[in-house]
């Protein structure tokens, strides 16, 4: 796909006016079916990135398209501008404008959640909120770290579940690949905890927090995994359960890829750590949750609307 924005782009940095339209096309954009909801969309551009979205009848790729869906046409019926908030995030040069956007998207998530049946594209956009927010945080935190190697930093535990709205610090766990730069990769673990306080974030919650094996060498965290697959009980796989759900927010994929190849191969074999996870997960319950377009509290009671601000973002 090529659009006016790109080629207006390619036309200021010289480009001649017969270079081949292919020098300026993306690589590819996302093919949905053309019977989704306006959020789904949404939600697919903030994932991807994407400014233009292909559509066709069977959502795939190897079927010639039947329209095109632009960021213009998003907008148009979108209220609150969500996927401006992602796009300031990727450019913002403080935390503490950072913790503006955030206060935007809760006031934005107040004023369109009227209905429990989008309680999975809020989490979904929460989800882009956060990866989005530790990335820009990461990049501001380099600025004064300057030749950091390989290294990826991921969202963990209830931010990485998307269970984690509000101004609560979220777990990251950082993974590099040269074991010497591991002063260097703390040093960015303790940035970005300060510039978490700056943007107005709370102490995290979660059990994990501090656990100094959240930042530590590719390596290492390849023989964390197995350990806790191989001998679950020992090693307390119900404390460290969190270090599976694990969403990339900033650096490379690469070391996340083999990351989750690692423990893929490790579960071929591991029963009992399936078998605990699953118990831990059946008795650990929710505080709430939906069902049939009805708020279900923990003791049973049902209502129509959902009290977010008392229950989920107050402190």
């Amino acid at each position: 796909c090529c659009t006016a924005t790109r080629l207006s782009t390619a036309l200021g940095e010289g480009a001649a006016l017969d270079a081949p339209v292919r020098e300026f096309m993306t690589e590819s954009i996302p093919v949905l079916a053309d019977s989704l909801s306006l959020g789904e969309y949404l939600l697919a551009m903030a994932r991807s990135g994407a400014r233009v979205l292909a559509v066709n009848p069977e959502g795939s790729p190897n079927v010639p398209p039947t329209g095109l869906i632009t960021r213009a046409d998003i907008l148009l019926f979108s209220a609150g501008d969500p996927l401006r908030m992602l796009d300031e995030l990727e450019v913002a040069e403080t935390p503490e404008r950072i913790g503006l956007l955030r206060q935007r998207a809760d006031a934005f998530l107040l004023a369109n959640f009227t209905n429990p049946s989008l309680a999975d594209w809020f989490c979904d956009f929460y989800l882009c909120m956060a990866r989005a927010t530790a990335k820009a945080l990461a990049r501001i935190a380099l600025h004064a770290l300057p030749g950091c190697g390989h290294y990826s930093v991921v969202l963990l535990d209830t931010a990485a579940r998307a269970e984690l709205p509000g101004a609560v610090e979220p777990v990251l766990g950082i993974i590099y690949q040269d074991p010497a730069e591991g002063s260097q990769m703390r040093a960015l673990a303790e940035s970005l905890s300060d510039l978490y306080r700056r943007a107005g974030y709370g102490p995290p919650r979660d059990r994990l927090a501090g656990d100094q094996r959240l930042c530590q060498p590719a390596g290492e965290w390849d023989a964390f995994l197995a350990r806790l697959v191989r001998d679950p009980i020992f090693t307390g796989i119900f404390l460290y359960r969190g270090v599976l759900d694990m969403v990339p927010a900033s650096g490379e994929q690469s070391l996340i890829d083999q990351l989750r190849a690692t423990l893929a191969a490790e579960l071929v074999d591991g029963d009992s750590a399936i078998a605990i996870m699953a118990n831990d997960s059946m008795v650990s319950l929710p505080p709430l949750t939906f069902y049939q377009e009805q708020v279900v509290e923990l003791r049973g009671g049902r209502a129509k609307r959902l009290d977010l601000y008392n229950n989920a973002l107050r402190p």
